[in-house]
């Protein structure tokens, strides 16, 4: 963290455990201020409240992955986008999220980017489409992941034509 001075992401994928004093020398590193972000993928262990003392903590925080299996609930993603408003890109694949989370984040974030992939057990179907196309985040929304998610083929066109940035 002292030598790479110049990086702007990291990726956890090495670790199984983010233990506070890792989060307490990230936000230390010369290179804080220039992280835009950060991959919890295959991190089997973290805090909600890691995980939001990184984002509130790291100013140029764009890019956010979550851990696989990661659930945070709904209060969680309140503190997410009151912590680091700036995300543009989210990667929840694979994560637990259910409608009020999803609906909190579009209504608080500008995205550009959201994985949903492999959420279907909790996020599925019409409501998870209203949540996003009725919110501003749709007007920024440039892609989005859903493989694994059982949406009808109306609900794919009803995202298609409620995000016309959709590419």
């Amino acid at each position: 963290l002292r030598s790479c001075v110049h990086a702007v992401e990291i990726d956890f994928g090495g670790f199984t455990t983010v233990p506070s004093r890792l989060v307490d020398l990230v936000l230390g590193a010369p290179t804080a201020s220039r992280l835009k972000a950060l991959d919890f993928g295959s991190v089997t262990v973290i805090s909600p409240e890691l995980v939001l003392r990184l984002a509130s903590g790291l100013g140029a925080l764009s890019n956010l992955q979550l851990p696989y299996g990661f659930d945070g609930g709904p209060q969680f993603f309140r503190s997410l986008v009151l912590a680091r408003p700036t995300i543009v890109k989210l990667n929840l694949a694979f994560c637990c999220i259910d409608h009020e989370g999803l609906k909190i984040i579009c209504e608080g974030l500008r995205l550009e980017h959201l994985d949903l992939a492999y959420n279907e057990i909790r996020l599925a179907g019409p409501l998870a489409i209203e949540a996003i196309v009725e919110s501003p985040c749709a007007q920024n929304l440039r892609s989005i992941e859903v493989a694994g998610s059982r949406f009808s083929p109306a609900c794919v066109l009803r995202l298609l034509r409620g995000c016309p940035k959709l590419a």
